[in-house]
């Protein structure tokens, strides 16, 4: 973290430059019986920090629907800060993995939301992980938060959703078998 130190007068101030991170934390189930968990870091790409500035100091409309997804081992080539959300599954170095079911809706439409708790000690954390079913055997790279009015849907590139964050598995890819379960909680903080 970098320090700025600034001498005003007689007192002495000092600010930290804002260090915004964040981290997945991914459980992984199988028949019931948690067999793995990793915590990994992740990269905020810049949509993400613009978003976060103008959201809070442009006075623009706060994402208020966040969601969870998943990256995709087939064409996979680089993640980048300048990675968007109408990007994914087209310009991006990736794509996304959508052979999952969101059991919070029961459908194959839809990612699973991210539920945010109240900001303390400067982060905000999952209420509890969102889930990922899978009821087809696939190879998953890493996970992403994207948010806007419809980032819910796996289908839709709205210009106006944002992609947040993105990230690898520390551990390399992850094989899912037919019924394992991908237990998914995201953590951001300053």
């Amino acid at each position: 973290m970098t320090l700025i130190v600034t001498l005003i007068g007689p007192f002495l101030l000092e600010a930290a430059m804002l260090n915004l991170r964040g981290q997945y934390c991914l459980q992984h189930f199988r028949r019931g019986q948690l067999i793995e968990t990793e915590v990994f870091g992740n990269l905020i790409t810049n949509e993400g920090r613009e978003f976060i500035l103008d959201s809070n100091f442009n006075g623009e409309l706060q994402t208020i629907n966040w969601h969870l997804g998943l990256i995709s081992v087939f064409g996979f080539t680089i993640l980048s800060p300048s990675d968007i959300y109408t990007g994914i599954n087209t310009t991006n170095g990736w794509g996304e993995e959508d052979n999952y079911s969101d059991p919070t809706t029961d459908t194959f439409l839809t990612r699973p939301p991210w539920q945010p708790e109240d900001a303390a000690d400067n982060k905000v954390m999952s209420i509890s992980p969102a889930l990922f079913d899978f009821h087809d055997s696939v190879t998953i790279k890493g996970a992403f938060l994207c948010g806007g009015a419809d980032a819910e849907n796996k289908i839709t590139a709205n210009s106006g959703n944002v992609l947040f964050s993105e990230a690898l598995f520390a551990n390399g890819n992850r094989a899912f078998l037919v019924d394992d379960q991908l237990r998914l909680a995201y953590t951001v903080q300053v």
